[in-house]
């Protein structure tokens, strides 16, 4: 396969996010900006660290190499990781796929990956990289409770990522969590995953200046097609999930501004779509509604469908049901952050001949030109070694990665073949308006895409959460923020008009007591600075001193 691609060199390259859709190419209001969808591929994990890297003198020496002497970023590369066979994965995928994005999920931000970076981004490929590590400082864990679960360090860990990422152009964005709340227990644990979002938002906010990005890089969650409990429909609980981590808390301000994460990706991880025979409207029986056309229908604010059978007379009733968990339109860009059924289960239950190979027909319904273009911007299909995995493995045979050569297309490789076939068909569909959807019983009833989507309030999420998981979460409001308050004054200072006096130390260290002038009298580095601050002081007190001598002359 020969695929065009142009490097990601510049800001104009930068995926950035617009209400509920991701945009490219808009750098200082271009006319070229485009829609963008992700065309992805998991990247294999690499190798874990031999034992002997396990030990505590081991883990301190690797805390120290990834800790720069002045303060900055370290230069030191991962040591445990080969960034060349790194690289020549990503040279077999743009040689054999048209993808436009890998999604890596392990990748400590303490080192520097730039070879790999830059090698992706000269082949016009976009990285996903995680802000949260399986072990150590950068650990969000499911099974603490709130606030355990969000530590200091980890908020110091994510900073380092976003330091280390947001200049580099095809950094697509950051994954603040994978899969947390799974389950009602864990559901417990979904304040620490909203702290971290909306603290890293605003430490993003407070240095977008320093940046080549005229907005904040995008942080995503990856959540579970999946519900935590039977009583409630998948597709509410997919709903319900985004409303909790983008709600806005109407008494909740910051810096004078109401807050809320305007910068957020939506990822559901999607293992649906495990016949030949099932269609965007109808699953493998021609009869129930889709599992891909329920969850669109549910993201875009519709109401259910529900067919009633007559048991006597036959006769179908249909009836539209106005949603009642969670009404309304997604507000954020949605993707399909994992996509592919486990092998095993494709064509499980049909007579089908296709078995243990995945047909990936599901990709044209949610790029450029399908049917659920207008609610998903995209997939990242799992996965290339299926994270050693067999039944989600591209390549075929039976061996993990190594972390240094390519897979070879071994047997059972018929998947990674559908795979690009089906990338082949899409790839000429660039720039068209998504097809209607729903030829069927099962129809979209709500009013097309609006131009401004408003976001849920936290009272009225937490008040459904609570009816519908029988759970109370931990009060946002007791959670920890450790974007500290030097950063918030220094937020201030910046927009402030007094910002060369309020900028001044008083702290010991102000007066230069070593440096004497000529004259011998003592000088510091900010006595003009003082000088002018006391005369605002001046300026501001005079008056008052003026009227109150008045006063005592009237009086007399």
């Amino acid at each position: 396969m020969t695929t065009k691609r142009s490097p990601i060199t510049s800001a104009d390259e930068i995926v950035t996010v617009r209400g509920q859709h991701l945009y490219v190419g808009g750098a200082g209001g271009s006319l070229s900006e485009r829609r963008f969808f992700l065309k992805g591929i998991a990247f294999p994990t690499p190798p874990p660290p031999p034992p002997s890297a396990s030990g505590a003198r081991a883990q301190e020496l690797l805390k120290r190499s990834s800790q720069h002497s002045d303060g900055e970023l370290s230069t030191h590369p991962p040591p445990y990781a080969n960034l060349t066979g790194w690289n020549a994965v990503v040279d077999q995928l743009a040689a054999e796929t048209s993808i436009n994005v890998v999604r890596i999920y392990e990748m400590d931000c303490r080192y520097d990956y730039t070879p790999f970076l830059a090698h992706a981004a000269s082949l016009g490929i976009y990285v996903i990289v995680p802000l949260t590590s399986r072990s150590g400082d950068g650990v969000l864990s499911r099974d603490a409770l709130p606030p355990k679960c969000y530590p200091q360090k980890l908020y110091d860990y994510g900073k380092t990522c976003l330091k280390r990422y947001w200049n580099v152009p095809n950094v697509l964005a950051g994954v603040i969590g994978n899969e947390v709340m799974n389950d009602l227990d864990a559901w417990a644990s979904a304040p620490c995953v909203r702290a971290y979002l909306d603290d890293l938002t605003e430490f993003s906010r407070s240095t977008t200046t320093s940046s080549i990005r005229n907005g904040m890089l995008p942080l995503m969650y990856a959540t579970q097609h999946d519900s935590p409990t039977v009583g409630l429909p998948t597709d509410d609980a997919m709903k319900l999930t985004l409303d909790y981590l983008t709600c806005i808390e109407s008494t909740k301000e910051k810096d004078g501004d109401t807050f809320n994460n305007d910068n957020f990706i939506y990822g559901i991880n999607i293992e649906s779509w495990c016949s030949s025979l099932q269609t965007f409207d109808y699953e493998e029986d021609g009869v129930s509604e889709s599992s891909y056309h329920s969850l669109w229908n549910t993201l875009s604010g519709g109401n259910k469908t529900e067919i009633l059978m007559d048991a006597v007379t036959g006769k179908v009733t249909i009836k539209q049901v106005p949603p009642e968990i969670s009404p309304g339109r997604v507000a954020v860009p949605v993707v399909f952050s994992e996509l592919g059924c486990s092998k095993d289960q494709f064509n499980r239950d049909n007579d089908a001949e296709l078995k243990l190979v995945r047909d990936w027909k599901q990709i044209p319904l949610v790029v450029e030109g399908g049917p659920m273009a207008d609610i998903i911007s995209g997939f990242v299909a799992y996965g290339y070694d299926g994270g050693g995995n067999r039944y989600f493995r591209m390549m075929g045979g039976t061996e993990r990665w190594d972390g240094n050569v390519p897979l070879e297309e071994e047997e059972g490789a018929e998947d990674y073949e559908n795979f690009r076939k089906e990338l082949a068909m899409v790839d000429g569909r660039d720039g068209e308006e998504p097809s209607s959807a729903g030829g069927g019983r099962y129809q979209r009833s709500s009013p097309p895409i609006a131009a401004v989507v408003s976001r849920p309030s936290c009272e009225k999420t937490l008040a459904t959460i609570h009816k519908v998981l029988e759970i109370n979460l931990y009060p946002s409001s007791r959670m920890p923020s450790y974007f500290t308050r030097e950063e918030r004054e220094e937020r201030r200072r910046s927009r402030s008009f007094l910002k060369p006096f309020m900028e001044v130390s008083f702290s010991p260290e102000f007066f230069d007591w070593d440096q004497l002038n000529e004259d011998g009298a003592a000088s510091f580095s900010g006595m003009s600075a003082l000088v002018l601050v006391g005369s605002v002081a001046m300026l501001m007190v005079l008056p008052i001193l003026a009227y109150g001598y008045v006063r005592r002359r009237q009086k007399r």
